[in-house]
């Protein structure tokens, strides 16, 4: 709880950056007054360019020019106040509420992505064909299970490189971003030099840095495993349930493990991480639609009724989101005035111009007309997109993901010995899986603190801690035999105590 000091103080603070800001006159959004820097902000109008379809990448695939390019357009965006447009739209109450703990989730990211590619490119010419990248926890989190690496630091890339995994100082630090405390080590690498938690990037008051969490001794969490994955894609329910299931799985929970500002409901995009890290959970809301929804080959009538493309849900019990629904997009200029991105007058109009506005319509994304985009899967994502299971693919990934697949393999050559069955199996499969998490990956299963929980909405035991609750206790067994020479056979560790 902020004490009233404290609140003060912020408050103090907040009206001195919203003070702060460029007077100059609105010639963008033709407003004058004390406007924020950003309305005043003439955007290069880049000629046409012929750009190739656009085809989002893992971070990992990038080249080094590709990782250099991304970044100086981020860094771009942060000086141009554009970068802070696009957070004030995430920590927008209504918003927030539509894209969050809903069955809106997916499609309000999916097109909350896409207006930030349209941004990054519309800078300059150089940036034109740029796409976002995404970051494979997946493939990062088979090599911490096979010993390639030790935590999140060492696993990833993208944490090292697009800002930087730096060890936290010996004092703690908090940082204040629209109003929101926010600890982390306040982390200066490019492009996070150029991020200002203000309206108005010129203000004297920009701290030009990101809080980040401690990514040394930091684990990825069990639900960004294939395995847990194919579950929540290929096996579930309906699309709420899919929905559900990335949500409050690998999403959340890797919020959750990284910390910063990502462990922030409301200003986690002030972290460039945001973006790759929710465009991993789009590729994968992908998979699903590509493995499950695109083979019925549903007519217009069909996409707004089947449960596997979309199911209405209701926000609080009280504002229903249906197939038709516009997406609530909305953002906040001069610190308090919330705007609608789509409307002529505002900058963020051109970012969303042709893009579908219906729940429904988002489903596919390479049919959002101009913005329209797919995904080139490496490692295990490439394998679980051949079969649209878990199955070991025809041909050779890479070996971390051969060494995961031949793994699940002799599991399952296990339960064949036993004779039990293939639902029988998975979930002997996801049980042994959560117990190696346990013993042999420190931080594998963990649940939310309560502080996190209360400040995201949610409040249910997720990420298989269930499961391992009632191994530990007894009242739940693993019927596969051997399993823990299996484990020590391919992983170096027999994870089978409990």
């Amino acid at each position: 709880m902020v004490s009233l000091k404290a609140f003060i103080c912020s408050l103090a603070v907040f009206v001195l950056g919203v003070s702060a800001a460029d007077t100059s006159v609105n010639e963008t959004e033709g407003v004058s007054s004390t406007s924020n820097f950003t309305e005043s902000i003439f955007l290069e109008k880049a000629p046409t360019m012929c750009c190739p379809p656009r085809i989002r990448k893992s971070w990992d695939a990038l080249t080094t020019e590709e990782k250099n390019t991304f970044k100086r357009a981020v860094a771009l965006a942060m000086d141009k106040g554009l970068y802070e447009r696009f957070v004030s739209m995430h920590r927008e109450f209504a918003s927030w509420g539509s894209a969050h703990n809903s069955c809106g989730y997916l499609f309000w990211h999916r097109q909350y992505l896409v207006g930030f590619e349209n941004m990054l490119r519309s800078l300059k010419p150089e940036f034109g064909c740029l796409t976002l990248p995404y970051y494979d926890f997946v493939q990062d989190n088979l090599k911490l299970l096979s010993g390639k690496c030790s935590d999140i630091a060492t696993c990833s890339s993208i944490v090292n490189e697009l800002g930087s995994a730096s060890p936290p100082g010996i004092l703690p630090h908090i940082s204040l971003i629209n109003g929101f405390p926010v600890p982390g080590r306040c982390d200066k690498a490019e492009p996070l030099n150029h991020f200002c938690e203000w309206q108005n990037p010129a203000s004297i008051l920009c701290s030009h840095c990101v809080p980040r969490g401690k990514y040394q001794g930091a684990h990825f969490p069990c639900s960004a495993s294939p395995s847990n994955l194919a579950r929540v894609l290929f096996k579930s329910s309906g699309f709420k349930e899919m929905s559900r299931g990335l949500e409050w799985g690998p999403s959340l929970f890797m919020h959750f493990h990284l910390g910063g500002a990502l462990g922030n409901a409301f200003v986690s995009p002030a972290d460039p991480l945001f973006f790759p890290l929710h465009a991993t959970i789009d590729a994968l809301h992908t998979m699903y639609y590509n493995c499950r929804v695109r083979p019925l080959n549903l007519n217009d009538a069909g996409k707004q009724t089947h449960p596997l493309n979309f199911e209405s849900c209701s926000i609080v019990g009280l504002f229903p989101i249906t197939a038709t629904s516009p997406i609530t997009m909305k953002a906040i200029t001069n610190g308090l005035t919330v705007v609608d991105v789509r409307s002529p007058t505002q900058v963020t109009a051109q970012f969303f111009k042709n893009l579908p506005n219906k729940q429904y319509l988002l489903a596919d994304t390479t049919a959002l007309n101009e913005h329209s985009y797919d995904y080139e899967f490496t490692g295990a994502l490439a394998a679980m997109e051949k079969t649209c299971a878990t199955t070991p693919p025809p041909t050779p990934v890479d070996p971390t993901s051969d060494l995961f697949f031949k793994w699940r393999a002799a599991l399952s050559l296990q339960c064949s010995v036993q004779g039990l069955s293939s639902i029988e199996c998975d979930l002997e499969i996801e049980k042994v899986l959560v117990l190696y998490y346990h013993n042999c990956v420190a931080d594998g299963a963990l649940d939310l603190s309560a502080a996190f929980k209360l400040e995201w909405g949610v409040s249910v035991v997720e990420d298989m801690l269930a499961t391992l609750q009632k191994l530990l206790s007894g009242s739940l067994k693993i019927k596969l035999q051997t399993f823990g020479d299996i484990n020590l056979k391919f992983f170096k560790c027999r994870g089978d105590a409990y």
